[in-house]
C-alpha cells in the first residue's frame, strides 16, 4: 500500500514539474502580417461561375442544377442566361 501511494505520488509530481517548465518555455510571436496572412486563409472565400437569369421548367423537361448569382446557391432549371460570378 505504502509502495502504491509513494508511486502515485511521485508521479503527481514529476507531472506537475514537467507541466511547469512547459509553460516557461518562451513562445514565438507571429509577426502582424504573418497573421494577416493566416486569417485570409482561414476565411476561404470562394468565387463560383453563375447565371444571372435562370427559368424553371415545364413537368417532364430536363432540368439542370445552375448557380443563380443573386443567392449564389444551385437551383435547378432549363434555361440559363446571362453569366457573372458570385462569393461565398
Amino acid at each position: 500500500m505504502k509502495l502504491k501511494l509513494l508511486s502515485c505520488l511521485s508521479s503527481l509530481v514529476i507531472a506537475i514539474i514537467i507541466a511547469i517548465g512547459v509553460n516557461k518555455v518562451p513562445q514565438k510571436q507571429l509577426s502582424k502580417i504573418t497573421l494577416a496572412n493566416l486569417e485570409a486563409l482561414a476565411v476561404k472565400e470562394v468565387t463560383l461561375n453563375c447565371w444571372e437569369t435562370v427559368e424553371g421548367g415545364e413537368h417532364g423537361e430536363t432540368m439542370t442544377h445552375k448557380t443563380y448569382c443573386l443567392e449564389c446557391i444551385p437551383v435547378l432549371c432549363v434555361r440559363w442566361s446571362n453569366s457573372g460570378t458570385c462569393s461565398k
